[in-house]
């Protein structure tokens, strides 16, 4: 059973990045395909107090919004015969970036797709600091895309 795990940032640009991306890939071999989104805790100081956003109480609101988002990646991804199982996952997190290696580790994920903006050609393979931390620490195999110039 071949699970494959697509890190993807919610900007519209990394979005049709991924987009195009899942389109050109072959998906017959795959048999679950996890989109992930590590959203990032914010927290606040302020004199006398902390704040954090999202509240506990909204986590589930972001979750349902964020999988709706990823829900439109996978319109027209697949070709006939190529359905994988798809599960959507949002991890709320002060420390996205690890939380998706820990995600893809505990679910014994094949191979993670990524993508990384900025600089173009090999300088640029690395400009993201997310990417940078996949290379080092990913528990599976990395295929990094980046935008068609």
């Amino acid at each position: 059973m071949k699970k494959v795990l697509v890190a993807v940032d919610l900007n519209d640009d990394s979005m049709k990045m991924i987009k195009e991306s899942l389109k050109e890939r072959e998906w017959s071999e795959v048999d679950e395909v996890h989109l992930v989104h590590g959203f990032q805790l914010q927290v606040y100081a302020d004199n006398f107090l902390f704040a954090a956003y999202p509240m506990e109480d909204q986590y589930e609101q972001v979750k349902e919004s964020v999988s709706g988002l990823l829900g439109q990646l996978t319109s027209n991804a697949f070709k006939d015969g190529e359905k994988p199982k798809v599960i959507r996952e949002c991890l709320i997190t002060a420390g996205p970036t690890q939380a998706i290696v820990e995600y893809a580790a505990k679910n014994s994920i094949d191979e993670m797709i990524i993508g990384t903006r900025g600089k173009h050609g090999f300088e640029g393979l690395f400009s993201s600091s997310f990417a940078e931390h996949m290379v080092r620490h990913a528990p599976c195999d990395l295929f990094i895309c980046r935008e068609k110039e």
